[in-house]
Order: structure tokens, then sequence, then C-alpha cells
């Protein structure tokens, strides 16, 4: 007994490393997409936030310092002019678009929320759905009525994490939920909850192996789950409710995103690995493995998804053909560096982002890697021949960038932007490689670490259950 929680320590260390290590740094990582205003999804990623300015016709970006800048964004939900925002010590919430976040205080403080979700009925905009996924208690499903402000327990009592959560489009009193101890459906808006059986001839699933990946946009019977086994995940459907289940497609990877096209009667799946999956209306099912990608929403007609593989293709693309071809939305950070959150300049969050940076000589985690002065002093510097050697001379390239964008970089700043160039291209790409190497090596020595102590843990308690088998 004593091994073991030995091991479970150590083990706890470990992710607790890991998980700093990747608040702000190794490879950025689409997290969900969000639709709230115009056309074009929000980008929730490991970095910030990514908001399309249709006037502007350009990107803006919040980096994820503005929530939290210790530990980074692990999800948000934006709707109007508010901003929801979880982090791993805590949950803020903005009423100016992120300019500001403030701890949202009360039965919410005490958890770690996993995913928001804008209640589906037109009419509750302001009603958002939460659950949680902390350790060591009971989770619990949340509602709150007033954009976030207050929340209520659904008094759901789960042992384990809860893994996910669907409302119906057609029929918002209609939820799912499933967490590590039952699958629940409630018919009357989550007032009440029963208990469903996933079952398939004798083969009963066991609920730490499901997970929810969505249901019909206007059948509020028809959902989908995914049975993560080995060798193969399987996806299942139910047409029912929940009360009987089909396996309809199985692949040695994992779902990970869903959407359906009411119109075609057009299912589409998306994989870590295997790649992008379609079936049409007879049944019959397509693979595109050359694209990797998640994070699927349809909406308006239009199929949206985020990339992945290293490198990704794109960050953000539609489809008008349910995924046979992509049009690229938001192709790389770079793109969402030339105009900063739309705040004040003394914002909280311009403040905290201060330091942060998508141009060329950043780190993966949107870090600058130069020091910084200001660019009155750089001008004053170079105006008057002081600091002219470049090797002793720090740029702060992104500004430069901004100025040259907007085609007002004067005199001055065409010789610093000149002599920036020069500078980091002898500087910048070597501070880089520097930098990527020193986290790779990193992570991949925790990551090994990691799995070292799961497998000596998980073997002691096998070896030991061998024992007692044997004594009786």
């Amino acid at each position: 007994m004593t091994s073991h929680l030995s091991s479970l320590i150590y083990l706890s260390i470990l992710m607790m490393f890991a998980n700093t290590l990747l608040a702000h740094g190794g490879q950025p990582k689409v997290l969900a997409l969000a639709f709230h205003q115009g056309s074009t999804p929000m980008v929730i990623d490991n970095l910030g936030l990514f908001d399309y300015d249709e006037q502007a016709d350009d990107w803006r970006w919040m980096c994820d310092d503005a929530v939290n800048a210790q530990t980074g964004l692990l999800t948000a939900l934006p709707f109007e002019q508010t901003l929801i925002a979880t982090s791993r010590v805590g949950n803020y919430r903005s009423i100016d678009r992120g300019c500001g976040f403030s701890l949202i205080e009360g039965v919410l403080a005490e958890y770690s929320i996993g995913a928001y979700i804008q209640d589906t009925d037109p009419l509750k905009s302001n009603h958002i759905w939460a659950y949680s996924q902390s350790l060591g208690r009971y989770n619990d499903l949340f509602l709150s009525q007033d954009g976030g402000l207050t929340w209520e327990a659904k008094g759901l009592m789960a042992e384990g994490i809860v893994y996910g959560f669907w409302q119906s489009v057609s029929d918002p009193q209609v939820l799912y939920v499933n967490h590590a101890s039952a699958f629940l459906k409630s018919d009357n808006g989550g007032q009440s909850f029963s208990n469903l059986t996933i079952q398939i001839g004798q083969d009963r699933y066991r609920n730490q192996e499901l997970r929810i990946l969505g249901g019909h946009p206007s059948n509020p019977n028809q959902i989908w789950v995914t049975a993560l086994r080995f060798p193969n995940a399987q996806l299942l459907e139910s047409k029912d409710g929940g009360l009987s289940w089909q396996i309809i497609h199985e692949v040695a990877d994992n779902y990970e995103s869903l959407a359906y096209h009411v119109a075609s009667s057009t299912l589409v799946v998306s994989t870590p690995f295997e790649g992008f999956f379609r079936r049409l209306a007879d049944g019959t099912w397509e693979k595109q493995a050359e694209d990797l990608l998640a994070c699927l929403i349809y909406k308006e007609n239009r199929l949206w998804a985020c990339g992945r593989g290293l490198p990704a293709k794109w960050l953000l693309a539609y489809s008008d053909d349910m995924g046979k071809t992509w049009i690229p939305r938001l192709e790389k950070y770079r793109d969402a560096s030339r105009l900063v959150w739309d705040c004040e300049a003394n914002a909280a969050s311009i403040m905290a982002c201060s330091s942060r940076c998508l141009s060329e000589n950043c780190s993966p985690s949107g870090t600058k890697l130069d020091m910084q002065i200001t660019d009155t002093d750089m001008n004053d510097q170079v105006d008057q021949g002081e600091n002219t050697d470049m090797d002793d001379l720090i740029l702060d390239g992104s500004m430069l960038d901004r100025k040259e964008d907007l085609g007002i970089l004067s005199g001055s700043d065409q010789k610093l932007n000149e002599s920036s160039n020069t500078a980091n291209s002898k500087q910048g790409c070597q501070s880089n490689a520097l930098f990527i190497s020193w986290v790779d090596l990193l992570f991949y020595v925790l990551f090994y670490a990691l799995f070292y102590v799961l497998f000596n843990f998980m073997f002691r308690i096998y070896t030991d259950r061998q024992q007692s088998s044997s004594n009786e």
C-alpha cells in the first residue's frame, strides 16, 4: 500500500511539472472553436484567443496570459460581450470581451471546468452549461442563468470526472451527460436525470469507455458516442434516445469530433492519426487519410475544422462540400500578429500580453525572446547615431511590423527595420532553435518518466492481485 501511495505521489508531481511546462510552451494547439458573432468562429488555442475582425478583415490575438499569467488557458466560451475562461487554477469571467478578467466566485470556484456550452434555446442566450473535471472529489454539471455570474450545481455527485455533455438543438429540454460512473439523460432541462445502459447484445460498455461526440440537429433521440477500446475504438449510434445502440464504424485510433449535415444525411468524424471519415446517406464510408483535423462544427451551411498534425496545414479552415475540399481561414499564428485585441491601451489584458508576440522572433509559446526598449527610445538612439551596432542593439520587431503593415514607417523606422532584419537573422533563429530543443528535451524526459511511473504502478497492482488470488 505504501509503495502504491509513493507511486501516486511521484505521478502527481510529474503531472504538475508537465502541466506547468505545457502552459506556456510545447506545441501550440487549437483546443476548440466557438461562434459568437459574425460568420467566422473564434479560435480557442493554448496560446490564447484568436478572433476575426470582419470590419478590419484581419485577425486579433489575445494571449492566454490575459486570463492567467502562470497556468495557461484550458477552455473558453465567448458570447455577446462576455467571455468565460478556465485556467489550471481558476475560472474567470470578462464582461468587456476579454479586456479584463475577474475570478468567478461561488460554487464554480471549487472546480476545474472541462467545457462551457451555451444553451441551445434561442430564448435563453445568457444560459450557460458547464461540467467539471476535478480530481479527488465528486464532480457535477452546472447551469448559469445570468451569463456566468452565478452558478447552480445539478447534483450529479459524479464519482470521477465528467467526460461530455450534449444538449439537443431541436429540443433544448433533452440533455445527455456521461461521466466515469454513469451515462445520463434528462428530458426536462436538467431537473432530473435517468441512467442509460449502453449494451449491444451481451457486450455491456463501461462508463469509463464512453465519450459523447454529438447528436442529430433535428432529432433529439439520435446521438453518437465513441467507445475507447483496444485495438479499435468504436463509433456507436442510437436513434431512440439511448435505449438501443449499434456499432456503425471502427478505427484503430480514437474519434475526436463529429458533425452532421441534415440535408444530405452526411456524417463526418475526425481522428487524430487515421484521418477524416465521411458516412454518406447510403451508409457507405469514405476516408481522407491526408486530412488530420478536429473541432468539427457545422453551422450556416458550412463545415468548420481546426488543423492537426506536425506541422498542421492550417489552423482554421472551412468546407462547402462536407470536407472534400478545404479553404484555409487562418493559416498560421503569425497571421494574427498585425492587430492587437480591441481594448484600451492600458487594459489589463493588453498589459498582460505586452511581453508576448507572434512575429518571427518569438518562441513557440508566443513569448518574446528579445529584451524590449520603447519605440521612442529606439528612434532617438538611431537618429542621434547611438547604438548603431545591431549586435548590441535589441529590437522589438513586432512594433516595426505593425508600422510597416500600416504604411507609417518613418525614416528612422526604416533604418531600424533594415538593421533589425540583419540582426534577427543572426540572433533570432539561433534563439528559437535553442528554445525548441530545450522544451522538446524536457517534455520527452517528463513523458518517459511519467510513463515509467504509471507502468510501475499498474504492474505492482497486478502482481499484488495475482499474489492475493494465489493465497486464496
